[in-house]
This record gives structure tokens, C-alpha cells and sequence, in this order.
């Protein structure tokens, strides 16, 4: 039972292990919508709205490359809003967090990209530098929501929205989600 117990907390706080149809895979082309947000409102929650969003990511060994697969999701079975704020300024908040979260994916796949990997320690590797990724974007999301005051502050989630955009225009060389790195 306590074995139980441990696994439903780590699934339920890991934003990287979500089933496939419950989640968004980020792209250019498909916006959040207010249908993407399902989970029941939380109406005691100090939030308006939350998007959950993570990373799913996948690596598996052959011969003497790593295959990666690294996505930015959103849960939307974990994501909610309550309905007096469903308008488009409060969207466009949570959908520069699901953006944020495809900055750091790609800076992830960067990251990984230029790393050397050890053959017999690869998997710790992987686990470390996604795990200081996971961190610094923790980091960034709160900063967001500190500077635009949870999107009360439209000066400052302009330039949120110029911030992101511009990261992710940096790193569009690492936007596909599919790559291989050689081992050492």
C-alpha cells in the first residue's frame, strides 16, 4: 500500500508523465483554447486559472547514439479556469506559459544536443540536466507571474509575450522534438 501510495504522488507531481490523450503537445500552430482547460475549478484556489504544463520526455540507446524525444505538453485534465475569467487577455497568460515551457524544451534539446554522455552513466546524465532545466523553468514561470501580477500588469506581459517570442525565435534551431546525440 505504501508503495502505492509513493507512486500516485510522484505520477501526479511529475509534469513529464502524462497519458496521450489528455495532453497538447506545444506548437506555432494550435493555440490553447478555453476547451483545453477540464479539469473541475478549483473556486478556494488563490488562482483564476491554471495551465499545467510540462515536458514529456523519452531516451532510448542504440548501438552508439541516444534517440531523444523532448515535448512541451499541457495537461488539460489538469488545467483549469474559473469561468468569470474566461477572456482572452487571462488565455493569452496561460498560453505564454505553455510558451515558456517550449523555451525551456528547446533549450533542453540544446542542451543535450552539445552534451557529452557517458556510456555507462548516460541515464543519471539526462536525469541531472533536465532535472536544473525543470528548476530554472520553475523559476522563470513564477518571475512571470510576479512581474505581470498574475496578468494583472498588461505593460509587462507585452513585454513577457516580446521575451518569449524572441527566445523562441533564438532557439528555433532546436524546435524539433526528435534527435540523436552520440555517445563517448
Amino acid at each position: 500500500m505504501k508503495k502505492l501510495y509513493i507512486l500516485l504522488i510522484f505520477l501526479l507531481n511529475c509534469t513529464f508523465l502524462f497519458s496521450q490523450g489528455n495532453i497538447i503537445k506545444w506548437s506555432e500552430d494550435r493555440p490553447l483554447t478555453w476547451n483545453d482547460f477540464k479539469e473541475i475549478v478549483k473556486n478556494n484556489h488563490w488562482a483564476i486559472a491554471i495551465s499545467n504544463c510540462g515536458m514529456n520526455r523519452t531516451s532510448q540507446i542504440f548501438g552508439d547514439s541516444i534517440y531523444f524525444e523532448i515535448e512541451a505538453v499541457l495537461n488539460k485534465d489538469k488545467s483549469w479556469v474559473k469561468s468569470e475569467y474566461k477572456n482572452d487577455y487571462v488565455l493569452q497568460h496561460e498560453q505564454l506559459h505553455f510558451d515558456l515551457t517550449e523555451v525551456f524544451a528547446r533549450k533542453l534539446r540544446k542542451t543535450i544536443s552539445n552534451y557529452f554522455f557517458e556510456n555507462n552513466s548516460y541515464n543519471d546524465q539526462i536525469d541531472r540536466l533536465y532535472n536544473e532545466n525543470h528548476s530554472q523553468l520553475k523559476i522563470m514561470n513564477q518571475l512571470y507571474d510576479d512581474e505581470t501580477d498574475l496578468s494583472n500588469n498588461t505593460e509587462m506581459q507585452n513585454i513577457w509575450r516580446e521575451r518569449i517570442d524572441k527566445e523562441l525565435l533564438e532557439l528555433k534551431d532546436y524546435k524539433e522534438t526528435k534527435f540523436k546525440v552520440k555517445l563517448n
